[in-house]
């Protein structure tokens, strides 16, 4: 059995509104079982033996956020990542804007949320050893590490700061974090000596970095 979630997009000037969608918390009751109708006959007419346990609308009100930081990148209000958490398999994150959410799919309920110090979250990760921890990487150049059982945050700051395009937990060894950047370099943090300096840094990339594994 393999089980996977999915996300969607609401484009403000997409050019064929027969064929976008509507925000969450604009839905009426009859067009969520409209949209939920379709994507089970979809499911059933195709050729692999696929089911929707459960279709749901997460509104990620926005209307709370701390204001944008000058040099924050571009605006983009859609979910740019969903992530499970490893703690419980009914949690799971998005990030939207500068904001980061944790959802709880049985209840349908945002259960904890949170912001880049103003900037763009453009990635998250949760450890797979130390389950309470998460980072998230900002536009501004910002590693921010969160532990749910404290709600603490500690920051780690670049000198020329750079975009985080990506932040990943190793999940063998319990500390090392690692993180891109658009300076096309790979840089590897022992989370326990703190971060002036990364334990190893990773050049020889000539191009953007796509994906960490």
């Amino acid at each position: 059995v393999v089980s996977f979630i999915s996300s969607d997009v609401q484009i403000p000037d997409w050019p064929f509104p027969n064929a976008s969608v509507i925000e969450a918390s604009k839905l009426k009751e009859e067009d969520k079982q409209s949209i939920k109708r379709r994507v089970e006959e979809s499911l059933a007419a195709s050729k692999v033996a696929f089911k929707a346990n459960l279709i749901a609308f997460y509104d990620h009100d926005v209307s709370s956020r701390v204001p944008l930081m000058p040099m924050s990148g571009p605006t983009d209000d859609g979910v740019r990542k969903i992530a499970f958490t490893h703690r419980k398999p009914t949690i799971f994150q998005t990030i939207c804007n500068n904001q980061w959410f944790e959802w709880d799919i049985q209840r349908q309920k945002l259960t904890n949320f949170g912001d880049g110090d103003g900037f763009q979250i453009l990635t998250i990760d949760t450890s797979p050893i130390l389950r309470t921890s998460f980072a998230v990487g900002t536009h501004g150049g910002n590693v921010m590490l969160h532990d749910t059982r404290t709600k603490t945050c500690v920051q780690m700051k670049f000198t020329e700061p750079h975009p985080i395009s990506h932040v990943k937990f190793s999940p063998f060894i319990q500390p090392l974090l690692a993180t891109s950047t658009d300076d096309f370099l790979v840089k590897l943090w022992d989370i326990r000596s703190g971060f002036d300096q990364p334990y190893l840094v990773l050049d020889g990339h000539t191009h953007e970095i796509s994906g960490i594994q």
